[in-house]
């Protein structure tokens, strides 16, 4: 088993500069990319680089690495034991999940979301007919589409 460290919750609220420092000193081997909470990234896991994200006040707002991950363990495990995600929850899986560069992952959530009847399926059939037109998806794609469907279904409220 290996002992290369790939995660440090350690530094989740210290400075960014000094989050940096910490990472820098435990991998020196890694390239370190610090960006502001929400940028949209390139998903997937390189063990080539580390992702630092920082919030308003500079602080490290998310543990580098393993967020998304945690994530996606949280909503698998209310499914496993029984919890059913609603609309509001899987909205939030799903945008959280685009914000971070993840959108295949993403739009799989809308899909089951669709399968299990939870979704606005009307949304998911926009977004598959804008992607089969060549419109490359991004997070504003996904959330005009879930916020814009409730309009034309002619409930304001959005439930």
């Amino acid at each position: 088993m290996s002992t290369t460290k790939t995660s440090w919750p350690e530094v989740m609220g210290w400075p960014a500069a000094q989050a940096v420092s910490q990472i820098a000193t435990d991998r020196p081997d890694v390239a370190i990319e610090v960006l502001p909470s929400g940028t949209s990234v390139t998903p997937g896991f390189s063990s080539e680089r580390v992702r630092v994200f920082f919030d308003g006040t500079g602080s490290v707002a998310a543990t580098p690495e393993g967020q998304v991950h945690k994530a996606i363990e949280v909503f698998d495990g209310m499914k496993k034991y029984g919890f059913v995600p609603d609309t509001h929850s899987c909205n939030i899986f799903v945008e959280g999940l685009c914000k971070q560069g993840y959108l295949l992952t993403g739009y799989d959530v809308l899909d089951e979301m669709a399968r299990n009847e939870i979704a606005p399926t009307l949304a998911l059939r926009l977004y598959r007919k804008m992607y089969n037109e060549g419109t490359d998806p991004n997070i504003f794609t996904y959330s005009s589409l879930i916020n814009g469907t409730p309009f034309l279904l002619g409930n304001k409220s959005g439930d």
